[in-house]
């Protein structure tokens, strides 16, 4: 994925970016200084499969 889709992961400094943790049982991805979060699923999965699969 492009970093540029996340625009907070784009702007932030080196230090911030490496600061990060596994959360929900490492479900997703927190980066408390830039104050972001990702579901894993969300990353790896596009967003039109999650609404497919919502709507059955």
């Amino acid at each position: 994925m492009p970093l540029e889709w996340f625009p907070k992961l784009c702007d932030a400094s080196a230090e911030s970016l490496a600061d990060w943790r596994l959360v929900g049982r490492g479900v997703g991805i927190h980066w408390p200084k830039l104050d972001e979060d990702f579901s894993v699923r969300g990353l790896l999965v596009p967003e039109s499969v999650h609404q497919r699969q919502q709507s059955m």
